[in-house]
């Protein structure tokens, strides 16, 4: 698996996590969260780094509109405690080194 296709799975790991949260919904993804991720997959994958992409708020080239920006900085605030109970694993990410 690709990183690019390694982010664009998190991505919708914690796109689902926020839409049972704040949707209420069981299975899949509401309309509003599957554009969402649609438009997060779509630009992760014209990302011009490609595979040497860094972490977005290190990155000097803005993929996302300012709403986008929004929305997925209160998707990623969803996500925190479940964050924070896989420490490790969130500072790689973060940091940008390969997952085991």
């Amino acid at each position: 698996m690709t990183k690019a296709e390694e982010d664009i799975a998190r991505s919708r790991e914690m796109i689902a996590r926020y839409c049972r949260k704040k949707h209420k919904v069981k299975d899949g993804l509401c309309p509003e969260c599957q554009a969402t991720f649609e438009y997060v997959a779509a630009h992760r994958m014209r990302c011009p780094y490609g595979d040497d992409k860094p972490a977005c708020g290190k990155c000097k080239h803005s993929c996302y509109s300012p709403a986008m920006r929004g929305k997925m900085k209160a998707v990623m605030l969803a996500n925190l405690p479940q964050m924070l109970l896989h420490p490790v694993k969130t500072m790689r990410k973060m940091s940008g080194r390969k997952q085991p």
